[in-house]
């Protein structure tokens, strides 16, 4: 999940990064001038999920205009006002915005703001993220992100290409929340066939060496599965 903060006033920015940082599992947050934001979006750069504006930069440009921008060339980004004016609060609903915050209310208010944020994002990209719970805390993941979902015990471990995260729930209820590139193939894993290297009759060879067994009970449907996936890819 990237993020960019607009903001002219460099204390104010380092101030809401870092209130952010970390939330949800929020750490690619950019930190951006009104004219360096506009000049993304207008060559095309700007790549970011979720977008915190204030509303009143200076007397050349000002955050709704930095909004009508992003809705228009960047719809599937979700905009966050914060601002200490309260004067032009009724011209953000000229533009999509998902939030109002006042700079004064941040600590209380900005939370649920970036949870709207990340809920419409979601949303909006069924199969593009997927939302855990890690040591109680939330967490939107990428799904492309994961090579495979492995359960031991009663824990969940789902093997990224950063790592090795640790969770709970049912791998019933994480495939129903996967995209069609992730496939049971045995009673405790699902793989994202975007890693897969081989299918054989009694294992996978994943492209980083490792091999993952292929259950009986899943080896036909798992099999049908990634020869879809390589028709999809010719």
């Amino acid at each position: 999940m990237r993020m960019i903060i607009c903001d002219d006033e460099q204390k104010d920015a380092e101030l809401t990064r870092n209130t952010i940082d970390g939330y949800r599992g929020i750490t690619d947050i950019k930190v951006c001038t009104p004219e360096e934001t506009v000049f993304d979006i207008e060559e095309g750069y700007f790549d970011y999920d979720i977008a915190i504006l204030d509303i009143e930069y200076h007397k050349d440009i000002n955050g709704i205009d930095v909004g009508h921008l992003i809705n228009k060339r960047f719809p599937a980004c979700q905009i966050i006002y914060l601002t200490k004016i309260t004067d032009y609060a009724s011209d953000v609903y000229e533009t999509e915005h998902v939030y109002f915050v006042t700079k004064q209310n941040m600590q209380t208010t900005l939370y649920r703001a970036i949870d709207k944020a990340i809920d419409m994002h979601i949303s909006n990209e069924k199969y593009e993220y997927i939302e855990l719970s890690v040591n109680k805390k939330k967490l939107v993941l990428l799904q492309k992100s994961i090579m495979y979902l492995e359960r031991l015990d009663r824990k969940i471990y789902i093997h990224t290409i950063d790592g090795k995260l640790e969770t709970y729930n049912s791998l019933s209820e994480y495939s129903k929340r996967l995209s069609e590139d992730f496939v049971r193939c045995y009673g405790s894993f699902i793989v994202n066939l975007n890693y897969v290297n081989n299918v054989g009759r009694e294992k996978i060879v994943m492209k980083n060496g490792e091999e993952i067994p292929v259950g009986r009970t899943y080896r036909n449907s798992m099999i049908r599965s990634y020869m879809k996936f390589l028709s999809r890819r010719l």
